[in-house]
């Protein structure tokens, strides 16, 4: 998958700013280093108490990009085309062995740029079930798709009048109908609990004293060893589990 520009031009600021592990950022800035600076932090990703669930895959991260298609080909010949892209973050923690800081996010202003964690075939409407349907390895593997119980009001949320689930391809029972209909396609990104992930963002205190990173304007997220060279250096870490985390579905921001 090669790079978009969106990617390319986070490689260049992922470049122009020294990478700084999370435990020697914590213990620096109890000096007074890095305080009200644009850095970037490096360490593996945590939660703060909550995960987000992708709408098809259902893997859970703190962070979650989706991408919708309409694939090229079908009876109508017709032409690939891009629907919408939906992205939620949380705030979360970025963690070494011995630290942890947050990452104080607004999703609004905060650029993700995370690699692809799954691709999604077949997405259909079930009226029946009353939900979508998505499955299979490739197209047309319909007696692969399974119930995605979020997937529907996702959809409504996030298509913003660009493909509306009434038009999607309907099944009902185990047949097809509506033939000149593509089922839409879709890839996931999701930021999972202990990737390694690397965070540009402004280091603030807050008036208790607690250091936390600024993810707003002009910060980018990524998990993306091609973007963030840094992300290969980064040791191993005792695993964080989603275990007493709330799951969260995606919603557009406020």
């Amino acid at each position: 998958d090669h790079m978009g520009c969106g990617a390319s031009n986070a490689a260049k600021e992922f470049h122009g700013v020294d990478p700084v592990p999370v435990s020697e950022l914590v213990g620096r800035a109890g000096f007074g280093d890095f305080v009200d600076q644009r850095v970037q932090v490096v360490g593996r990703a945590a939660h703060t108490g909550s995960v987000l669930e992708s709408p098809f895959g259902q893997q859970k991260g703190v962070a979650v990009k989706v991408s919708a298609i309409t694939p090229s080909g079908g009876p109508g010949g017709g032409a690939h085309k891009r629907l919408f892209t939906a992205k939620n973050c949380l705030s979360f923690k970025v963690v070494s062995n011995d630290s942890e800081v947050t990452v104080d996010v607004d999703q609004s202003k905060c650029k993700l740029v995370l690699d692809a964690t799954e691709k999604i075939f077949n997405i259909v409407r079930d009226d029946d079930a009353g939900c979508l349907k998505s499955g299979g390895t490739g197209p047309g593997q319909f007696s692969k798709v399974l119930p995605r119980p979020h997937a529907l009001q996702f959809w409504a949320d996030f298509n913003n009048g660009t493909d509306p689930p009434s038009r999607m391809t309907a099944v009902s029972g185990s047949g097809m109908n509506c033939g000149l209909n593509r089922p839409r396609e879709a890839t996931e990104h999701v930021l999972k609990l202990n990737d390694a992930v690397a965070v540009i963002g402004v280091i603030r205190k807050t008036s208790e004293g607690l250091l936390k990173i600024d993810a707003g304007e002009e910060s980018i997220i990524t998990n993306s060893h091609s973007v963030a060279k840094a992300l290969k250096l980064i040791p191993p870490a005792v695993p964080v589990s989603e275990e007493g985390a709330d799951v969260l579905q995606m919603r557009p921001h406020e």
